[in-house]
Parts: structure tokens; C-alpha cells; sequence
């Protein structure tokens, strides 16, 4: 082996001793010292920086450059860590109350928490299936409660397997409660733990309009201090969908009841509501809310945009001359000077297109003789007289479903103004 080794590096070049990591170098003039061979091996193997000419712009800041958080912060005075306690009060169904059951429409079923497993669910089928083997017909698996179902081939199978471990440390299988439980779990803050018997006695009954307290623990330190935070679990009532108030008095002791996930008691506004402008919460709360009414502004100025009535008259003036000059040789009138002065037209936000284009496109076009006939009399530029007014009024709510609703609702508004001042004319 030494003697293939002296020749391929007197093939290649070199000297043909393999180097250690020890005993490569980082410098330029000492790998060129070497040799070809050695100036070749010592770039190829990547264990020496890089020269000047080929290092990045980001290998050269990064030893200037501090490294980026890999996540938030630690807080400058952190809070004692906290477990749960022995139970002060559990109810004596509160195991099957608690443990995941979710509906199935299989038969002879009984189901395994996996809610504390620290095997995989197909590690647990596995070692499932070396105990039960062709007693289970097949499995569900439930992956947001964390729970398996097993069916069972036979009710024997099952009434021999309730309530019973697989093997002497295995997952429990038990069956779905008759009835499921509503349960709600409440974080209790500033508990007066110092009277551990006026709590039993006032919290159930400061709860019972809401629901039972089923369960109730206190956090503790690791070596079993009692901390004024409490967890407390009732089971609702049927029809209640209230939740208990953010704050309560117990034995005497204002108590803040808190809501996984929710907060409903902002302790720096010391109030349920947030008022203060140094709350961090509240300032975030409003920034939202501002955003939002930015958007929704921005949203309804498109909208009004896009209903804007749309006059095709004025959009394309070659047609509005030549539409004026077919009717003014038809419909010889004078002009009525106690007509009431129209309010000056919209901008068109349309592409320019005649009016016989817009009635083509509708569904149900209307006869040539009543086209644009509001429009035509109620044009200020020609001013026609009151009859001709009425009549264009008349014909456009007589075909409605033909124009633009704000036309439709000028005419109506039109012919209402005509009317009241006919009205008073006669008297």
C-alpha cells in the first residue's frame, strides 16, 4: 500500500506523505512551500480559512456582525417555575369526564389517551396488537383530541377489556361516558391559599350558578409551596353558555378568574376594560382598529367609486350632438322658465360608447322611440317644457328595469316635485 501510494505522488506530484489536519497550514507561502501538490490539497480541503480574494463580503463582516436572536428575549425578572399539585377537590367521575371520547359511529369501542403517551401512536398500535391481535376488527385515530379508538370484534371482548391496562404499564382502555360533559378549566389568580376550607366551601358555591366545580388544584413550587394561582374545572350546565366574571370575591379576597387563552382582566388598567395609554395591550388593541378602519375606509371608496351613475351622453360628445339635433327637429318646444334648475351631471366613469351600444348590451333593450327619453328632456342645456319633462319621467318609470336606478330615482323624485307644485297651483 505504501509502495502505490509513493507512486501516484510521483505520478501526480507531491511528496507523497498523507497530512494531518495538524499539520496543514493557513498561510499562502506555506502551502506554496509545499509544492504543487500541497498548494492543491490545501485549497481543496476547506479546513484553512479563505484567502482575502475569496471570501464573501458576508464571511468577512460575520465575525464583526453579533449573531441574531434565535427567539424572544428572557424576561428581566422571570417568575418562579410553577407545576400542578395534588388535587384539593376532584369529583369522582372526573377521570372519565376528562379523558378524550370523541363520537364514532363504530360499535364496541373503547379508546386509549395519548394526551401523556411518549410513544408514537403506531408504536402504541403495535404493541396494541401483540396483546389484543384478532379481538380488534380495526382503529380511529382522533389526531386534535390525541386519543385512539379500538372496535372490537365482540361485546364480550370489550366488557373483558373496560377499564383495564395493556399489560402492567400499558395505555388505559375505557369506554365513552353516557353523557358528555361541557367542561370549562378556569385559571384562578390571587387565591387566598392561607384558608384552604373557606375556599372548599365558597368556591362551589360562587360557581354553581355557571356550572359544578368538578376539579380543583393549586400551582405549586418544586418543592411544594403553595402559590396564590389555582386551577379550577366545572362542568357546565345544559343551556349555559355564560362564562364566570373576570373577577370574584372569595373569602374576602378580590380573586381574578381567568380563561385559558383569554385574558379578560387587565391587571395594569386594573379593570376588565383597557383605559390606560401606557397599556401595551390597549395600544396594540387600537393600532389594530385603526388599521382596520384605514382598510374598510379604502374599501367603501372603491365600492362608491363602482356605483357611481353613469351618463353615456356626456361620455361620448359626437353622439350627445347628433342625439340633441334629431330631437330638437322633432320636438319643437319653448323653454319653461319656472322649471326647477337640475343639479350639474356626475363624472362618467365609463369607456366612451353611444347610447345605442349601452342599450344593446342590456338584456331587455328598449323601443327606439323611448331611448335616453329622461335623459333627452331632463337635459338643463335644451330645457323643454314641463310636459315634456312629465311625459320623459313617465315613460322611464313606466320601463324601469331599462335605465340606471339613479336615473329611476330622479324620475320618481321628478315627478313628485311636479305633482306637489301642481297641487298648489290649483289651490
Amino acid at each position: 500500500m505504501e509502495t502505490v501510494r509513493t507512486g501516484a505522488a510521483k505520478l501526480f506530484g507531491g511528496s507523497g506523505t498523507k497530512r494531518t489536519r495538524a499539520n496543514s497550514t493557513s498561510t499562502t507561502g506555506s502551502t506554496a512551500a509545499g509544492g504543487a501538490g500541497g498548494s492543491g490539497e490545501g485549497t481543496s480541503s476547506g479546513t484553512g480559512p479563505l484567502n482575502a480574494q475569496q471570501r464573501t463580503f458576508a464571511q468577512a463582516t460575520a465575525s464583526s456582525v453579533p449573531a441574531k436572536r434565535s427567539g424572544p428575549s428572557a424576561p428581566a425578572f422571570p417568575r418562579p417555575s410553577l407545576r400542578r399539585g395534588p388535587a384539593e377537590f376532584q369529583h369522582e367521575d372526573y377521570a372519565s369526564m376528562e379523558r378524550p371520547a370523541p363520537p364514532t359511529a363504530a360499535p364496541n369501542t373503547l379508546y386509549m389517551d395519548l394526551r401523556q403517551a411518549t410513544l408514537t401512536p403506531e408504536a402504541i398500535l403495535a404493541a396494541a396488537f401483540s396483546v389484543l391481535g384478532k379481538l380488534v376488527l380495526g382503529f380511529q385515530f382522533f389526531a386534535a383530541q390525541k386519543a385512539l379508538a379500538l372496535t372490537f370484534a365482540s361485546s364480550e371482548a370489550v366488557l373483558h377489556y373496560r377499564n383495564k391496562t395493556l399489560g402492567e404499564d400499558g395505555p388505559l382502555l375505557y369506554p365513552a361516558p353516557p353523557k358528555p360533559a361541557d367542561l370549562i378549566r378556569l385559571t384562578l389568580q390571587g387565591v387566598p391559599y392561607w384558608n384552604r376550607a373557606g375556599i372548599l366551601t365558597e368556591l362551589p358555591r360562587l360557581l354553581s350558578s355557571f356550572g359544578e366545580l368538578v376539579f380543583l388544584a393549586p400551582m405549586v413550587t418544586a418543592d411544594g409551596w403553595l402559590s396564590d394561582q389555582w386551577h379550577a374545572t366545572i362542568r357546565r350546565k345544559e343551556g349555559v353558555t355564560d362564562l364566570p366574571p373576570d373577577q370574584i370575591l372569595l373569602c374576602g379576597v378580590p380573586v381574578i378568574v381567568d380563561v385559558p387563552g383569554q385574558r379578560r382582566y387587565c391587571r395594569h388598567c386594573a379593570s376588565s376594560k383597557h383605559y390606560k395609554n401606557t397599556c401595551r395591550q390597549w395600544q396594540r388593541q387600537r393600532s389594530r382598529q385603526a388599521q382596520a378602519d384605514r382598510e374598510k375606509a379604502l374599501h367603501d371608496a372603491d365600492l362608491q367609486q363602482q356605483k357611481q351613475p353613469t351618463n353615456s351622453s356626456t361620455s361620448n360628445p359626437n353622439t350627445s350632438t347628433s342625439d340633441t339635433t334629431s330631437t330638437n327637429t322633432t320636438k319643437t318646444t319653448a323653454p319653461d322658465t319656472t322649471s326647477r334648475q337640475q343639479p350639474p351631471r356626475q363624472p362618467v366613469h365609463q369607456s366612451q360608447v353611444s347610447n345605442q351600444e349601452l342599450w344593446t348590451e342590456q338584456s331587455n333593450p328598449p323601443p327606439d322611440d323611448q331611448e335616453s327619453a329622461f335623459n333627452d328632456a331632463m337635459d338643463t342645456d335644451r330645457q323643454p317644457d314641463r310636459a315634456s319633462q312629465v311625459r320623459a319621467a313617465q315613460a322611464v318609470l313606466t320601463n324601469s328595469d331599462n335605465h340606471d336606478p339613479s336615473t329611476v330615482a330622479a324620475a320618481c323624485a321628478f315627478l313628485t316635485a311636479a305633482y306637489a307644485e301642481a297641487g298648489g297651483a290649483q289651490q
